[in-house]
């Protein structure tokens, strides 16, 4: 299944309750009542980007299974 962090710029992903678009800087989430039948949504909502919750951009247990090297240990 495709998430957020897989989409490509300006790609669109439609779930059940919004409608997302990747642009720079994080994204676009279109949700809400569509108006008088048309593709239009009410709500727009910016959502940047963090890393914070992207787990392929942190750092992993197993990424650390090797010893650093002893030139870099303070």
């Amino acid at each position: 299944m495709k998430t957020i962090y897989d989409l490509e710029l300006h790609e669109i992903l439609y779930t059940e309750v919004a409608v997302i678009m990747r642009v720079p800087g994080g994204w676009f989430y279109n949700y809400g009542s569509k108006f008088n039948n048309s593709n239009e949504y009410i709500e727009t909502s910016f959502v940047p980007y963090n890393v914070e919750f992207n787990l392929r951009a942190k750092p992993q247990p197993e990424d650390y299974t090797e010893d650093p090297p002893e030139d870099t240990l303070p």
